[in-house]
């Protein structure tokens, strides 16, 4: 997926939500890797176009057999035999469901050759009293003949950023299936623009086993709200909206309410409902225009792929 950039939300109880948008772009299923001929199972899927002439024959060989179009980046993604979908299937953000947590994988910022007060948070010399041009130095980084070494993992200068890093358990907020991307609560690393590899979470269980497939079926978490979900009928069978999204607050822990207090509502509970969905709606789709003026400048800044 790619990081199309950041944005927020305020929640039902008044939460401030930061939130990462990432965006599936022409992401297809390149290949598989089986059982009988690799010792697992595995599916490929390839983003961003590349011209056929880029590659060498073997990859060219790959995307032949296969009849799909040629893909800049390739990853391969484990999962069981009958998830296996057929080479040239578009992937898209609706395999994820809003509620569920996945892990994130990227390469973090690089900030270049930087010095210890920036990359480590030393606090530095004294810039009184005599101290020479060294406020900013290391300061001693070894003893004397005992041990009359540096020690291995010394805090120095050196490159700072720039590394592989992973997220882990990331709730996904939302899921927009119109422009084809999905919002994860929290910060992902890299700049907008940056391929970021996505997964369910290794390290956090489903509450309920999640929906197989999963663009077909919905999928409700215990902690909803069933007056915020909204879905719409498609020949596959009801998909996640804009407006489909975990509403649990962090690090609190509600209780499900009663069934009837949910639906035995008076005239008066209705109306402010009314209003409150109204509301809702017109920041559901304040949100959708900044987030669609967000993506065209992310699509009109990137350079386009020559034929």
């Amino acid at each position: 997926m790619v990081k199309a950039g950041m944005t927020h939300d305020w929640n039902e109880w008044g939460i401030y939500v930061p939130l990462t948008v990432l965006q599936m772009k022409d992401c297809i299923v390149i290949g598989h890797k089986t059982e009988e001929n690799d010792g697992y199972t595995a599916m490929q899927l390839g983003i961003h176009y590349k011209r056929p002439t880029s590659f060498t024959k073997a990859q060219k060989g790959l995307f032949a057999k296969n009849d799909v179009p040629p893909r800049r980046i390739i990853q391969e993604f484990h999962c069981s035999p009958e998830a296996l979908l057929p080479p040239g299937t578009p992937f898209e953000a609706r395999h994820f469901v809003a509620g569920q947590h996945v892990d994130v994988a990227g390469v973090t910022i690089g900030k270049g050759y930087q010095g210890t007060m920036k990359r480590h948070g030393f606090r530095g010399m004294s810039a009184t009293h005599g101290t020479g041009t060294v406020h900013r130095s290391v300061g001693a980084t070894g003893a004397r003949q005992d041990p009359g070494k540096v020690w291995k993992g010394k805090k120095m200068p050196g490159q700072m950023g720039n590394k592989h890093r992973t997220i882990l358990n990331l709730l996904v907020y939302e899921v927009d299936v119109e422009n084809n991307c999905i919002l994860v609560q929290g910060s992902v690393m890299g700049k907008a623009g940056n391929v970021v590899r996505v997964t369910d979470a290794h390290g956090f269980k489903f509450e309920f086993p999640p929906p197989f497939p999963t663009f077909t079926q919905a999928f409700l978490p215990r902690y909803t709200n069933p007056k915020m979900h909204e879905f719409r009928l498609t020949e596959g069978g009801p998909i996640h909206s804009y407006y489909h999204r975990f509403t649990r607050p962090w690090g609190k822990d509600f209780e499900e309410q009663p069934q009837a207090d949910l639906y035995e509502r008076t005239a008066e509970a209705a109306r402010e409902q009314r209003e409150a969905e109204e509301l809702e709606a017109k920041k559901a789709r304040e949100r959708a225009e900044k987030l669609r003026r967000m993506l065209e400048a992310t699509t009109s800044s990137s350079p386009r792929p020559s034929a």
